[in-house]
């Protein structure tokens, strides 16, 4: 993730030690842009979401297993690397941050990059469920850092009784820079083994089930239909490939799909650029990194009108939001874009200045990041300043 990343990164280059304790296939040490990882097992698989009860069950198990075994392994690494402030990256690691703050005596952050927590909040069956992820917002904390990807985080953090002061909502940033004017798609047509006079639809996200990707597949054959110069590109990784490739062949589309599979990001740039249309239907909300880097990038953006999605493209003058509800046209106003060359320009001429006008670049909203963080551990630690980060 970008956003992980690229925070870390952030307080390296701002002279700061960073230790960052992880979760891994295997425990291993290494040293990563600056960053020191320190990876380790859970002794707890995730069972595939195919067996749907199993996998909700093994989550709640190895969240029970990262409280303990994440503890110890702070402890330890603390003996030789004390840090002047702890993050707890997403809801597991919050009590873990919090425990290890109090028993260091420093300050500790919760580090939260969007929830699934909201839909849940209005039962108590609901908050039973998700009790792991409501304690997150419980915990107590210096700061609770949220993503604003508009899957109403900061209406959680008030439901759930969070001080104002402890709150920062904030969207990521982008990289302003990844637009290109003139873009080559030959190159990646090449690459792919597309027809040259093909236009491309992109979905750009991890392959998990609730990022919907099945939607532009389930689409896919009523817009070859009618156009059939079209391939849709999916670009990213997860659990749920090997599902949607067989859909693409069930669907009898397998020749208009390429999955591309995981790229660094570095290399997301040449994708969007080349793309006719970005298409995004998540199922909380669109308003994640993707559609922004597409913003960034001119495209014409298709996205569903859920969570803060319309915060983001407020018009149709900027990109196509369609209701929930009305998700059969999806395939009518992919066609009807294909078709439309002056459409399309028009629609990422517009979303780019919105991109310019409105959002923020990473190193702008790492700053902020920093700045806080730092005025909070002086403010802890007194005149002696700070270093480190775990």
């Amino acid at each position: 993730m970008p956003s992980i990343y690229l925070g870390h990164k952030a307080f390296v280059e701002a002279g700061h030690e960073v230790l960052f304790a992880v979760p891994g296939p295997r425990a291993r040490t290494y040293l990563y842009d600056g960053i020191q990882v320190r990876e380790f097992r859970l002794p707890v698989p995730i069972v595939p979401q195919r067996y749907l009860w199993l996998h909700r069950l093994s989550l709640k198990v190895r969240w029970l297993a990262f409280l303990v075994v994440g503890t110890i392994i702070g402890l330890r690494l603390g003996r030789r690397f004390r840090p002047d402030v702890v993050y707890g990256q997403f809801y597991p690691a919050a009590p873990v941050a919090w425990l290890l703050g109090r028993i260091w005596k420093i300050p500790n952050i919760t580090r939260m990059y969007g929830t699934f927590l909201f839909p849940y909040l209005h039962s108590w069956l609901g908050r039973l469920r998700k009790f792991d992820e409501l304690l997150a917002f419980k915990i107590p904390c210096n700061y609770f850092i949220m993503t604003n990807d508009g899957t109403q985080g900061g209406d959680c953090a008030t439901a759930l009784g969070m001080p104002p002061a402890r709150l920062r909502l904030w969207r990521n940033g982008v990289d302003l820079g990844m637009y290109d004017p003139d873009p080559d798609p030959a190159e990646v047509k090449n690459d792919l083994a597309i027809p040259c006079d093909h236009k491309l639809i992109l979905a750009l996200s991890r392959l998990d089930s609730w990022k919907r990707v099945d939607r532009v597949i389930t689409a896919l054959p009523a817009v070859v239909q009618r156009y059939e110069q079209t391939t849709a590109v999916i670009v990213g990784d997860g659990e749920d490939r090997a599902a949607l490739e067989a859909l693409a062949r069930r669907l009898g589309v397998e020749q208009n799909v390429r999955f591309v599979g995981m790229v660094k990001h570095d290399r997301v740039a040449r994708f969007l650029n080349a793309a006719d249309i970005f298409v995004s239907l998540y199922d909380l909300s669109n308003a994640g990194n993707p559609l922004l880097e597409a913003l960034c990038c001119g495209k014409c953006i298709v996205s569903l009108d859920n969570g803060a999605t319309r915060e983001v493209i407020p018009n149709e003058d900027i990109g196509i939001l369609l209701p929930v509800g009305q998700l059969d046209t999806l395939p009518d106003v992919l066609v009807a874009l294909l078709r439309d060359d002056a459409w399309r320009r028009r629609l990422g001429e517009a979303a780019r200045a919105r991109a310019l006008a409105t959002m923020q670049s990473w190193e702008q909203r790492m700053t902020m990041e920093v700045r806080l963080i730092e005025d909070l551990v002086r403010s802890a630690a007194g005149p002696s300043g700070w270093a480190r980060e775990v």
